[in-house]
């Protein structure tokens, strides 16, 4: 894969929490060189982050600046390092007592298919296009990252490039995922099954009616980066790694359950 092309799905990959912040009410963006701090107003600590682009000459300095901005309206957050900027901030995050979370593979799909393949039986994905049905998506989407659940806004379905899907099976909803489409890009972010219908092939489905979507707006290429737990579903679904990125978190607000190393996991029994 090209580097123009990698350097737009980074591109894309900030622009998803831009998006999430520039249609939430009191989302705040705050930019500079090698910098973006995103407060989207989330409940948990991958929706609000400090995204490093760039190596840092002062790894101390920048994560003070972090910790600063979201003092002003606490909520949990993390720091995200696109991976020129991993080694200039590894130290400073220790020093810091910041969390390491381990690095997070960047994926990419391209060429995208001409034709998706069919949902499983039973399995219905609908792209979400009422307050009600973003309601039921938040729900979902909070059970399978086992967080809590916060509110919706009517101004997260207008904006242009940016919709939800939702699986249901036997009319129950149970995974999700969302499009970003930005720099020509199919991002998809927000990918959820709750766990009791989790390796049945739901979050396949619904991640590839979001890549559907995609290329109906012109996209060639889908973008994302993958939990641990993810990764393999996505390789199999023909995602290629690209890049990878670092993520620390304060101790105060780990990652929820859904993006820890398969190794911690409880186990689960998988209800049929």
């Amino acid at each position: 894969m090209s580097s123009p092309l990698i350097a737009r799905c980074h591109e894309n990959s900030v622009e998803a929490y831009r998006v999430f912040a520039r249609t939430t009410p009191g989302g705040i963006i705050v930019e500079r060189s090698g910098l973006v701090l995103v407060n989207a107003q989330a409940s948990d600590s991958m929706g609000n982050l400090a995204i490093v682009t760039a190596p840092a000459t002062d790894g101390a300095s920048v994560i003070a600046e972090a910790e600063a901005f979201f003092a002003r309206d606490p909520r949990p957050w993390a720091l995200f390092a696109f991976p020129e900027a991993i080694r200039s901030l590894e130290r400073a995050a220790r020093d810091r007592g910041l969390r390491d979370e381990g690095r997070f593979a960047g994926l990419a799909l391209d060429p995208l298919p001409r034709e998706v393949p069919p949902v499983p039986d039973g399995v219905e994905v609908r792209r979400v296009g009422t307050v009600a049905e973003l309601q039921t998506f938040e729900r979902t989407a909070s059970a399978a990252y086992e967080v809590p659940s916060g509110p919706v806004h009517a101004s997260w379905l207008r904006y242009p490039g940016f919709s939800f899907h939702l699986a249901y099976r036997r009319g129950e909803p149970v995974a999700t995922a969302t499009l970003v489409v930005s720099h020509g890009i199919a991002g998809i972010v927000y990918v959820g099954t709750v766990p009791a219908a989790r390796g049945q092939g739901l979050g396949r489905a619904v991640v590839w009616a979001a890549i559907a979507a995609g290329r109906e707006q012109g996209c060639r290429t889908s973008a994302l980066w993958a939990s641990p737990q993810g990764r393999p579903m996505y390789e199999k679904m023909g995602f290629r790694p690209i890049t990878e990125y670092g993520i620390w978190t304060p101790p105060e607000y780990p990652l929820p359950p859904a993006f820890w190393p398969l190794e911690v996991l409880p186990r689960r029994p998988v209800t049929r």
